[in-house]
C-alpha cells in the first residue's frame, strides 16, 4: 500500500501534532504493509530535519493555511498523483479531492465542534469556520477517523454521518524514558512533592480557574506549597492569560501560582512525577495527550467528568465537576489522608492504563482504516 499523509494545517504544527506524526510516520515507514510513504508538511515548516530523520519517507512541502479548505496548489498535487498513493491520509479534518483516489480524514479536535466559551470573537469566527471544514472533509472522506469514542458518537449523532463509516484510533503513548529529568527552574525546589500541576496551552476552554480557586480553600499550611500552570498563551489569547493573572493578585495568591511557559520532554516528566496532584481542568478535550503523559508518568490525577476524560483515565483518576472549585479542593483534600501504599496503587493503575493505548495500537488500527478506504475504490 502506498499512503501519502498530507498535513494540510493553518501553517503550522502543535508540539502535541508534531509528535503524533513522528511516532506514525516512524512506525508506517517500516510496516509490511506498506510499499511507500509520501508526507507533505506546510512551507512553514522546516522539512528538512524531518527528510533527516526519516530519509526513506518522499517528503514534499506544501502552501496551507486555514483558508486552503480542500485543493492544493497544482505543483504540489502533481507531486502527490506522481507518486501514486493508494489512499490520502489527512489527519487535520481536512479533505484532499483527488479523482481516483479515496481519502480518509482524522478527526482530532473537539473545542470548535462544542465548545462556546468565553473565547475572543476572532476565534469564534474561525472555530465555526473550523467546524465548517471539518464538517465538509468528513462528509467527503471515504472513511473517518475518530480519536475517541466521544469524537465518533458527535459524528454520528450531530452529523448524521453513516457509524459504518466512522472508526476510533485513539492517539499512542510510550513509557517515560527518564533521561536527564530535572525541575524547571521557574519552580522552587522547596515545593518537590507538595505542587499541584497543570499542563497544556492556556485557552479559556482549559478552565484553569477551577484549580487557581480552589488554591484559597487550600491554604499554604495545607499540604500543598503552590500551583505549577505548564504552557504558553497563544498571541490571540494573552488577554485570558491576564485575566487569570489579574484572579492570582486579587486572591493574593502571586506566591503560590508558578508559570513555568513551554517545558522540555525532560522537565515535563519531572513535574508529572514530582507533584503531589496532576490536575485536568479542561471543558473540552478529543484525544488529550497531556492525559495520556499524565497517566505514562504515573501521576495521581483530579479530572473534571466532561467526556471524553473517563473514557481514557477510566479507574486513574478521581473525578470533580467542572467550575466547583470547592469540591476539588475536597478531592484534593481527601488524597492527601490516602496511606502511602493507595497512593502507589493508583500511580501503578495509571501506567498500566497506558499499556492499552500504545503508539503501535494506534498505528495498526490507522492503517485498517485506509486498507479499507483502499478497498472501497477498487469495488
Amino acid at each position: 500500500m502506498r499512503i501519502g499523509i498530507i498535513n494540510k494545517t493553518a501553517g503550522g504544527m502543535s508540539e502535541g501534532y508534531r509528535k503524533y506524526l513522528r511516532n506514525i510516520i516512524s512506525r508506517m515507514a517500516h510496516h509490511p504493509d506498506v510499499s511507500a510513504l509520501l508526507v507533505a508538511l506546510p512551507k512553514t515548516i522546516d522539512i528538512s530535519e524531518w527528510r533527516k530523520e526519516f530519509p526513506s519517507v518522499y517528503w514534499i512541502s506544501i502552501k496551507s493555511n486555514l483558508f486552503s479548505f480542500f485543493s492544493l496548489n497544482p505543483e504540489s498535487k502533481k507531486k502527490i498523483v506522481m507518486f501514486s498513493p493508494s489512499v490520502v491520509f489527512t489527519p487535520t479534518s481536512r479533505f484532499l479531492r483527488i479523482k481516483g483516489i479515496p481519502s480518509v480524514t482524522m478527526v482530532r479536535n473537539m473545542e470548535p465542534l462544542i465548545w462556546n466559551g468565553e473565547n475572543p470573537l476572532f476565534e469564534k469566527i474561525i472555530n465555526l469556520l473550523r467546524e465548517k471544514i471539518a464538517y465538509n472533509s468528513s462528509m467527503k472522506a471515504t472513511r473517518i477517523i475518530a480519536v475517541s469514542h466521544f469524537v465518533r458518537e458527535f459524528i454520528e449523532k450531530k452529523w448524521k454521518i453513516d457509524p459504518e463509516k466512522i472508526a476510533v484510533a485513539y492517539h499512542g503513548i510510550g513509557l517515560p524514558e527518564n533521561e536527564n529529568d530535572h525541575c524547571p527552574n521557574s519552580i522552587p525546589p522547596s515545593w518537590e512533592g507538595e505542587f499541584l500541576f497543570t499542563a497544556g496551552s492556556i485557552r479559556p476552554a482549559r478552565g484553569l480557574e477551577d484549580v487557581i480557586h480552589t488554591l484559597t480553600y487550600l491554604p499554604e499550611i495545607s499540604h500543598v506549597r503552590g500551583l505549577a500552570i505548564a504552557g504558553e498563551a497563544p498571541s490571540h489569547m494573552k488577554a485570558y492569560k491576564k485575566k487569570l493573572r489579574l484572579l492570582i493578585e486579587k486572591n493574593n495568591l502571586s506566591s503560590r501560582v508558578c508559570w513555568t511557559g513551554k517545558l522540555d520532554d525532560a522537565e515535563m516528566r519531572w513535574c508529572y512525577q514530582h507533584c503531589k496532584i496532576f490536575v485536568m481542568t479542561s471543558r473540552v478535550e478529543a484525544c488529550p495527550n497531556i492525559a495520556l503523559e499524565a497517566m505514562a508518568n504515573g501521576s495521581i490525577i483530579i479530572s473534571t467528568k466532561n467526556p471524553p476524560m473517563p473514557e481514557f483515565f477510566a479507574d486513574t483518576a478521581i473525578y470533580y465537576p467542572e467550575g466547583d472549585a470547592k469540591v476539588l479542593a475536597e478531592k484534593i483534600q481527601n488524597i492527601f489522608d490516602w496511606d502511602k501504599a493507595t497512593l502507589n496503587e493508583m500511580s501503578k493503575n495509571a501506567k498500566n492504563r497506558i499499556i492499552e493505548l500504545s503508539w503501535d495500537a494506534c498505528v495498526e488500527k490507522t492503517l485498517a482504516e485506509l486498507k479499507k478506504a483502499a478497498e472501497i475504490s477498487r469495488v
